[in-house]
């Protein structure tokens, strides 16, 4: 029994240096490399369709060393038919981590990884590089077809997202790939062809115009467009022209593509999206507001 009550104390006091490290850690901007390539997290599927078997390989590019993340991912819409059965450390990157804590929702189908390097004062952050930092393993009900869908990243209550912190505790908003984390389910995703009918008709589009033209033009959103900055503008655009905001990036929402963001700078707001255009999915200027 004092065993017990033990054990649930150094959990919980895991728990909350976790929250401390990542929540309390200072923010920069989602792309943080003004040059260079910034810090990404990337997704990689495999999938055997004869055995069911799937299994996500989560990597991490980081040109900085790291002493914790938080990675939040959704593997479904809470009625997907797929199982998550395990997350693996092993020969990975931050096998060595002091902590290492996984948190699967199988109603919400998300789960939640938390990776702390040092908590016993000998063990250095994660170095400099690139490579597999977790792997992932799912098994699809047999007989069943659903929606192919990519593995996304997610916003986990209260304030869990995709978060990376250096040794001296400055929060990293990473840049996501998941461009091949396609988890195929037998009903292929529609393709941009079978979309033409959601596209607005001509007379809709010049009613649209005519709305837009009446709108007048911010000064922010004029500044912006002598900038180059223009609505569905790369969020690395925007940090190679205006450079890192002063406050910190701010989630306000999420949609089907991931979360929404808000880049505050002292003469207006870009609400950032990720979205495809040309196809390079990123995140993108979607809304300018004072």
């Amino acid at each position: 029994m004092r065993h017990t009550r033990s054990l649930i104390r150094l959990t919980l006091a895991v728990a909350v240096a976790l929250v401390w490290t990542v929540f309390y850690s200072s923010s920069s901007s989602a792309q943080k490399d003004r040059f260079g390539k910034p810090d990404t997290c990337r997704i990689v599927v495999t999938q055997d369709e004869k055995t069911n078997q799937v299994m996500a390989s989560v990597s991490i590019f980081n040109d900085e060393d790291l002493a914790a993340m938080t990675l939040p991912f959704r593997y479904g819409n809470g009625k997907t038919p797929i199982k998550c059965d395990s997350i693996k450390f092993r020969k990975t990157r931050c096998e060595y981590f002091d902590m290492k804590t996984k948190l699967i929702d199988t109603l919400r189908q998300t789960m939640l990884i938390g990776l702390i390097a040092d908590m016993s004062g000998n063990k250095p952050p994660m170095k400099k590089g690139d490579g597999e930092v977790a792997r992932i393993y799912f098994t699809v009900h047999k007989g069943k077809k659903f929606q192919d869908f990519y593995m996304d990243t997610t916003l986990i209550k209260p304030f869990n997202l995709l978060k990376f912190v250096t040794p001296d505790v400055k929060g990293i908003y990473p840049a996501f790939d998941n461009s091949r984390a396609l988890i195929k389910g037998g009903i292929p995703l529609v393709s941009p062809s079978e979309k033409k009918s959601e596209i607005p008709s001509k007379a809709g589009k010049e009613k649209e115009a005519k709305k837009s033209s009446l709108k007048q033009e911010t000064l922010f959103e004029k500044k912006s467009r002598s900038l180059g900055i223009v609505i569905g503008t790369p969020a690395d655009d925007v940090l190679a022209i205006r450079g890192k905001s002063p406050y910190p990036t701010k989630v306000v929402g999420e949609d089907a593509n991931g979360l929404i963001v808000e880049w505050k700078y002292p003469d207006g707001i870009y609400i950032m999206r990720r979205s495809t255009i040309g196809g390079v999915t990123c995140y993108r200027v979607a809304e300018m507001k004072l």
